[in-house]
Formats: C-alpha cells, sequence, structure tokens
C-alpha cells in the first residue's frame, strides 16, 4: 500500500531547539559583534550637514502695467511646474559656479506649496558659509533664467536662516548599532537553525528501528551532575552515588530485560560502546555492572580502553596494572583483579597506557583469556574505545 508521509513538525523544530538551546550564547555573541560594528562605523563615517534655505513668493511683472504684480490660480499652478524645474536646471548651475567661481555645487532642492505662492529653496552641504553663499547666488540669478521661461519675475523673501549654525544631522551611533545587533542576532539563528537541521540522530525507539536493526531493551533519562572543583572532588555518577529514582528505576529495568534476554541467547560477554568520547559509556558500563551484580549475577568488567584507560577513575583507584598486562604475561589475573561488590562484581582495569592495542585484542592470548573468564562469571562486560575513532572495537 502506498502511504502519504505526514510532516512530523516536532522531528523538524526539536532538533533546531536542542541546537539553540546548547549554542544560544552566539546570538548573543553575534548580536554584540555586529552592533558594535555597525555602531563603530556609523560614528566613525559621520559627516555634518548644514543647510541653508529661505522660504519667498514670486510675482509675474504685468508688461502693459510695469507697477503691478500679477498672481491668480492659474499663475500659482505654472510657478508650482516650473519653480523646480528652473532652479535644477543645468542653465542655472552652470551660472551659479561661475558667479562663485566653483567647478562643483552643494545639493540643492526646491519645493512649491500648490495652490500658494510660497516656495522653499534650500542648499545642503558640509561647509555652512559655502551653502549660504551658494543661496545667495541662486537668489540673485534665479529672475534672469526665470525671464526665459516665465518672463519677468520678482522675489520676496519672508524668511531666511542665514548661515547654518548647527548641523541638521547629529552624530548618534545608537540606530545603526541596533540595526547591527538585530541583524547578528537573525543571522546566528539562521546558523544554528541549519546546524540543527544538519544533525541528524536518533530520537527514540522509533528512530532506532528505524534506522538500524538494534533491539531495544530500554532508554535512560539525562540526570544532570554538579561541576567538579577543588571543593568538590571526583565523584564519578554511578548506579551507586546518584540518588536519581528515574535514573535508578531505568538502569533496574534495562538489567532486567537484559539478564532475561542474554540468557535466552546465552550471551556471556556484552560490550558497551559509543561513537565519539564522552557519550557517558564508561558510566554505562560501571551501573549495568552493579545493576546485574544486584541480580545476584556474577560479573566482570574489563577496561578496554588500553590508550586512554579511565575506569579506575570510577572506583577511585590509582593506574594500576591490568589487561594490557595480564595479556603479555606480565601480571597474574587474580593478583590485578579489583573486587567491587564482593562476590558480585570484579573489575579489570585497562593498566598502562599503550599507543598499540591492535595485536593484543587479536592474539591467541587474548581469546584464550576470554574463555577461561567465560566459565569463572555469568557476565563479562567490555567498555570499549569510541568505535567512529579507534579500529580497537571491531577486533
Amino acid at each position: 500500500m502506498n502511504q502519504e508521509n505526514k510532516l512530523d513538525l516536532f522531528a523538524i523544530i526539536s532538533p533546531v531547539l536542542r541546537a539553540l538551546k546548547k549554542l544560544w550564547v552566539w546570538i548573543l555573541i553575534f548580536a554584540v559583534v555586529f552592533g558594535g560594528v555597525l555602531g563603530l562605523r556609523s560614528w566613525r563615517s559621520y559627516s555634518p550637514r548644514y543647510t541653508a534655505s529661505t522660504t519667498f513668493t514670486i510675482y509675474i511683472k504685468n508688461s502693459t502695467f510695469s507697477s503691478v504684480n500679477s498672481y491668480n490660480s492659474a499663475t500659482a499652478e505654472q510657478m508650482a511646474k516650473t519653480f523646480p524645474y528652473i532652479l535644477t536646471s543645468g542653465v542655472l548651475h552652470e551660472m551659479v559656479k561661475q558667479d562663485l567661481g566653483m567647478s562643483w555645487l552643494p545639493a540643492i532642492s526646491a519645493n512649491a506649496q500648490s495652490g500658494a505662492n510660497l516656495f522653499t529653496l534650500s542648499v545642503s552641504g558640509s561647509d555652512p558659509q559655502l551653502c549660504y553663499d551658494v543661496l545667495q547666488s541662486v537668489i540673485r540669478n534665479y529672475p534672469e533664467v526665470a525671464q526665459f521661461v516665465v518672463g519677468p519675475t520678482e522675489m520676496v523673501l519672508i524668511d531666511e536662516t542665514g548661515v547654518p549654525s548647527a548641523p541638521d544631522n547629529q552624530r548618534s551611533w545608537l540606530p545603526a548599532a541596533k540595526r547591527g545587533a538585530v541583524l547578528g542576532g537573525v543571522f546566528a539563528f539562521a546558523l544554528i537553525a541549519v546546524y540543527g537541521l544538519t544533525k541528524i540522530t536518533v530520537m527514540g525507539r522509533e528512530d532506532l528501528q528505524k534506522f538500524t536493526s538494534a533491539t531495544f531493551f530500554g532508554a535512560l533519562p539525562q540526570v544532570r551532575v554538579k561541576k567538579r572543583s577543588k571543593n568538590n572532588p571526583d565523584e564519578p555518577f554511578t548506579l551507586r552515588t546518584t540518588k536519581n529514582r528515574a535514573y535508578i528505576d531505568a538502569f533496574q529495568g534495562l538489567a532486567q530485560r537484559l539478564d532475561k534476554n542474554a540468557r535466552k541467547e546465552h550471551a556471556q560477554v556484552l560490550m558497551v560502546c559509543s561513537s565519539i568520547p564522552g557519550e557517558g559509556k564508561t558510566t554505562v558500563s560501571c551501573s549495568m555492572a552493579y545493576a546485574l551484580g544486584d541480580r545476584k549475577r556474577r560479573v566482570l568488567l574489563i577496561d578496554c580502553d588500553l590508550r586512554k584507560p579511565s575506569l579506575y577513575k570510577m572506583f577511585r583507584q590509582r593506574t594500576r596494572t591490568g589487561l594490557g598486562e595480564v595479556v603479555h604475561g606480565k601480571a597474574e589475573l587474580e593478583d590485578v583483579l579489583y573486587e567491587a561488590v564482593p562476590g558480585r562484581v570484579d573489575v579489570l582495569f585497562g593498566g598502562k597506557s599503550a599507543h598499540r592495542t591492535d595485536d593484543l585484542f587479536a592474539s591467541p592470548k587474548f581469546h584464550a583469556l576470554m574463555q577461561q573468564l567465560r566459565g569463572r562469571y555469568d557476565y563479562i562486560l567490555l567498555d570499549t574505545p569510541p568505535c567512529s575513532i579507534l579500529a580497537d572495537t571491531e577486533e
């Protein structure tokens, strides 16, 4: 049958939320960095802008009665259209340049109030005196240029700013910093979201059965522990040291199901592995040994990570001889076994750190040792190195 795949929003959002919980500080870092960069850029690139402006009216001189100025609604509409055009024309600009002996001009803008004989002329630039001089030159030369377009005109000034004393724009870095902070936060969130979506991992029993053929015995809850410090020395987290009831119950249930299936399949050697360091492999090995021991099973826990042995730390022991020395014939098994739980749980530490271990696990002596141990213990737990980094686990 063909079944339509349903969109699981939780499966999409969950990895993003996990990545956000883990990397949220980067949002703050990006926001601060982007905000600081844009704020500093705005502060350093600040350029003051001064504006000299004037407001005036324009009258068209009557050619018949020169002493009478005419202005009506039609004239106002005509002037509103032609006034900005005249001021931005190249002819007027060239006349102003020649008048002031300049090769360039600051920004000139003009606007007219529709339906009224009221106009505003503004000149903006970084030099206040220059803006005022250009304004005066435009006022002087405007009638000559306007005469060719609308005829003789007369300008009546109403208000004038004079030489501007303060810039129009204030130096302010805060708006740019705010924009940068928002931009940096959004950018960091997008990167974290992409990172979370690319982290494909097993989330539960369904994913485990979907991606692998492994048998599911149970899941362990996440338990948070206090960080180690000088005042709080090493306190290994195992089934014996935790008081978390959920963790204890989960491990007891896991040990029960594992014991039942292992006895059914006649399995004695159980290997505990992980893909990378720091995933809790050694913690699970120790807790599983204790849990099986509580079920009155004879258990041996072996540290097979000979490159970086760490099992001795879980039992608060100093580095001591162990598996490597036994296989190479440098120590006797009975002399190096550590009795963690009398009559129930024994531990065989890894021994001194070794750089090459591939020949040890493939040697006949190691296989002979394992056969010997099978006759003495109900279960043998192997705490192995990370399988994605080292090939010892495959051996």
